[in-house]
């Protein structure tokens, strides 16, 4: 199992963006879920597959996604010990001083296009980063790009006709924000709770559109996989209450 996800060779070639930070944020969890040699070696195997140049902060081409790989760098270093890991995440995080926001306050992608699923491609590194090695210095811009998202586009995703679209975006993004809650320092309570207030409501909301859509059977497979693996985390860390939460979302896996 190991083999094949440390093997991005057709994702690089393809050169999917947003793939590669799906494949590496799996790997990523994997270490920190099972916390074997195994594991690590598979993170390790594709981070060193990609040149250290790809981790330059520059999103002209891969807008947002390009951050996506940036916990990965972190995880790997945690459980390694090796600077060169880090040194690619603090490099990769460079990029963040030169973003430009939109109309409400949040990073704007290349596309300029909006969507809570946007979260997922870089608040979980822009709040690693501040952890680790920022100072926790924009800790308030994390949770303010947080606060001016979910102002705009929460009720907007809950609410939609096309619930195909509103699944995805919501179960993206609590994935988003849970991740979030898992790197930051958790002592910082009034940011903490504010997340885990969205991520609550992205849960019910989720668990909600998909009671109307004949369970969860209309669900596509990334969308399937980022809710469950949203809740079983939320369930681990306490942020939402397990039992009633396992019992609602059990029809989705």
């Amino acid at each position: 199992m190991f083999s094949k996800l440390s093997d991005i060779d057709n994702i690089m070639h393809k050169k999917d963006a947003y793939a590669l930070g799906l494949r590496l944020n799996a790997l990523s969890s994997l270490c920190r879920a099972l916390r074997t040699e195994e594991a690590v070696s598979a993170l390790t195997a594709a981070l060193d597959k990609l040149e250290t140049g790809y981790f330059t902060g520059d999103i002209s081409v891969d807008g947002l996604k390009s951050f996506m790989p940036g916990t990965a760098l972190y995880t790997a270093y945690d459980f390694t010990g090796d600077e060169k890991y880090k040194n690619a995440a603090v490099k990769l995080a460079e990029g963040f001083k030169n973003l430009s926001r939109n109309d409400k306050g949040y990073f704007k992608d290349e596309d300029e296009k909006k969507c809570l699923c946007k979260a997922y491609m870089y608040e979980t590194f822009y709040m690693a980063y501040e952890t680790k090695d920022g100072g926790k210095e924009q800790y308030n811009d994390v949770i303010a790009q947080y606060n001016a998202m979910n102002d705009e586009l929460f009720a907007t995703a809950k609410y939609s006709k096309d619930t195909d679209k509103a699944l995805r975006s919501l179960s993206i993004y609590a994935a988003a924000l849970i991740d979030t809650m898992e790197v930051m320092d958790q002592m910082i309570y009034e940011i903490y709770r504010k997340m885990q207030d969205y991520y609550k409501a992205s849960v019910k909301a989720v668990l909600e559109a998909g009671y109307g859509v004949d369970g969860f059977e209309d669900m596509d497979d990334e969308t399937e996989l980022m809710f469950a693996y949203a809740v079983l985390k939320g369930c681990r860390m306490k942020a939402v209450h397990t039992e009633k939460i396992r019992r609602n979302s059990i029809r989705c896996m």
